[in-house]
């Protein structure tokens, strides 16, 4: 094929390819098997996908990954941070989608964050029924979700984008640039281990604990009401008071366990239902671990968090 003038033998191009009958796709076929176009059903994931392009052009400046790309010796010294390299340019490009169509967390990241392949209209016929969201097949992998790694599944393209929600309301747009300038410039000697750490430095926390916690917690108050709209995600994208984007959001719950026992991921969390309103820990559970009560009170009255505040 000629792109530009130039003659290519394959279609290894510098442009981005779409299933046009993919989840994304242009072309629907719905179960009587007639189709339905709308090209518009492609722009969120070439927001995405654009972005990754963006970013691997930037890192191309980059000595060391350059080394990885051209060697099978520099292969070797970039592999140990490939995780943090995928981690940092999927947490980018779910900022790009959402900021570009808020609509997205409608759409998909909501309602798959709960079940792969539901509509959010299944997730407002549960929460019509149901005040909650008890941990089972379908959300087990959300119980002590790992925020420090990139795992390639449906519920982490989800959580990319909750944390990017969470990151642009407290530190606007900039805050994206901001966070890959110190993890690509300033991690060594700021001495950040993994991505997410410079999402934090960026929003100004200190204490890392301290924004993993205020992140967990935005799934249980994520409005303006809640204490004070602390914890909120909710944001005026030009859509309204709501909007689809801050519809979708709140519903957003964390799945609930109902026994004390938990397999916990380092950078994870698990949020308990106790019996009898109190949790007791396992003498199992590990040392470290950092516990937060919360009270969620009958609707007429207001929430509250309770612990450590800063």
């Amino acid at each position: 094929m000629t792109i530009g003038g130039v003659e290519y033998e394959s279609n290894a191009c510098p442009i981005i390819h779409i299933d046009t009958y993919g989840v994304a796709g242009i072309v629907r076929v719905d179960a009587r098997g007639e189709q339905t176009q709308d090209v518009s059903r492609c722009f969120p994931v070439v927001a995405h996908e654009f972005q990754h392009l963006v970013y691997e052009s930037k890192m191309h400046d980059d000595p060391v990954y350059r080394a990885y790309r051209e060697s099978e010796a520099g292969k070797a010294a970039f592999v140990s941070t490939i995780d943090n390299h995928v981690w940092m340019t999927e947490f980018l490009s779910a900022a790009a989608g959402i900021l570009c169509y808020p609509r997205m967390f409608l759409d998909d990241y909501v309602p798959f964050w709960y079940v792969w392949g539901a509509g959010f209209q299944d997730v407002r016929n549960h929460f019509s029924r149901h005040p909650e969201v008890l941990a089972n097949g379908d959300t087990l992998a959300q119980r002590g979700r790992d925020i420090f790694r990139w795992k390639g599944q449906k519920a982490d393209y989800s959580l990319a984008a909750f944390l990017a929600q969470f990151a642009c309301v407290r530190g606007g747009e900039e805050v994206f640039s901001k966070a890959e300038n110190l993890w690509n410039q300033q991690r060594v000697e700021l001495g950040l281990k993994k991505p997410v750490e410079a999402v934090a430095r960026a929003l100004g926390y200190s204490d890392f604990s301290r924004f993993h916690r205020d992140f967990v917690l935005s799934f249980l108050f994520n409005d303006m009401e809640s204490e004070g709209g602390r914890y909120r995600l909710s944001e005026n994208h030009g859509e309204g008071a709501r909007g689809p984007a801050g519809e979708a959001l709140s519903m957003l719950r964390p799945p609930l366990m109902n026994g004390n026992e938990a397999k916990i991921e380092p950078g994870g969390y698990t949020v308990f239902k106790p019996v009898g309103r109190v949790y007791f820990p396992p003498v199992t559970a590990m040392d470290g671990l950092q516990y937060v009560g919360v009270s969620i009170p009958r609707p007429e009255e207001m929430p509250t968090a309770e612990g450590p505040t800063p």
